[in-house]
């Protein structure tokens, strides 16, 4: 038995999404940002993904949308996130200041896309990200990930 699949034993005894909403919730209450927590399925081509974000609750249900559009309800594709480099990598990502823009050219087309037709629900003129391993033994098994808005001068 392979690593991976002896962790994805372990997870299936072990409610993922309890932990996810809770260390996303707990996250958000002591940090102003969106959190959001990345756990990789038994096909690492997808994703559960969960938000938190205490101080604008609005954020959670644009982001939770957002995903439903992508795949279904709380998963998401693994593929051409940051996500996934940090996942791939073991290293983690950090932005201290990254324009809203710039942001958005990183996303997929279809994320661009949404991003034009559903505009975010507060305005953010750059924010800060940071994503880093999630890891369960010495398997890295998802990304957490920060991000703190700037709000745009009104």
């Amino acid at each position: 038995m392979n690593l991976y699949s002896e962790v994805l034993a372990v997870q299936a005894r072990v409610d993922i999404d309890a932990i996810l909403t809770t260390v996303t919730s707990t996250i958000s209450r002591h940090v102003p940002a969106t959190c959001v927590a990345v756990q990789m399925k038994s096909d690492p081509d997808t994703s559960r993904v969960v938000f938190g974000d205490h101080t604008y609750p609005a954020m959670v249900r644009y982001l939770d949308e957002y995903v439903t559009a992508l795949l279904r309800p709380g998963e998401a594709p693994t593929t051409g996130s940051l996500s996934e480099r940090v996942i791939e990598s073991s290293a983690p990502i950090f932005m201290p200041k990254i324009s809203a823009d710039q942001l958005r050219l990183m996303a997929s087309e279809f994320g661009q896309n949404y991003v034009h037709d559903h505009p975010l629900p507060i305005s953010v003129e750059a924010i800060s990200v940071l994503v880093v391993p999630m890891r369960s033994g010495p398997a890295v098994v998802g990304a957490l990930g920060l991000l703190i808005g700037r709000a745009a001068a009104p």
